[in-house]
């Protein structure tokens, strides 16, 4: 016979609440626990994103996760660099075959006709800037990314490609 862990006989909407009080270490926790408490924690995981100091060498990754999940782009409402550095950007952890092939999606829906292959380039020797200028591009619920200290480009500005401009800060 299985019974059900106390916690999960609490009502979703009182578990939800919970996750929204946890701090970042401990809401990684609940999500991996089991699959009920990973629905209800996900979404704060990921509605305000902090990278700070040297998380900002993880863009690649979590760009490539974004990119490829509709599911979690959707949940993204801010994006915000502190006191980060655009050095020793870890490795994109997959074939590079396959993440130019998504770049290269990305950038053809995004980045103005003429300026295309730099993009694709750039993005491919790690350019952290345009890595997280195409990610904002990426984002439908984001508005803003604040990286203080230095200015993204946004890739569709008034371009002939892509969606209209956002104002980033």
């Amino acid at each position: 016979m299985t019974t059900t862990p106390p916690s999960l006989q609490l009502p979703e909407e009182l578990l939800d609440h919970i996750s929204s009080l946890l701090p970042r270490p401990s809401l990684c926790a609940l999500a991996s626990t089991n699959r009920t408490l990973n629905r209800i924690a996900t979404p704060h995981l990921y509605t305000h994103i902090v990278l700070t100091g040297s998380d900002f060498s993880y863009i690649r990754e979590i760009s490539l996760l974004l990119w490829r999940s509709a599911k979690h782009r959707a949940l993204v409402q801010s994006f915000t660099v502190r006191r980060a550095y655009g050095g020793d950007l870890r490795p994109w952890g997959e074939d590079e075959g396959v993440v130019e092939g998504l770049v290269r999606g990305l950038v053809r829906e995004y980045v103005k006709v003429g300026e295309r292959e730099k993009w694709v380039e750039r993005i491919g020797e790690g350019d952290a800037h345009c890595v997280a200028s195409l990610l904002l591009r990426a984002l439908p619920g984001v508005g803003r990314m604040l990286f203080p200290g230095f200015e993204l480009v946004d890739p569709g500005f008034g371009g002939e490609g892509g969606r209209g401009g956002r104002e980033m800060g």
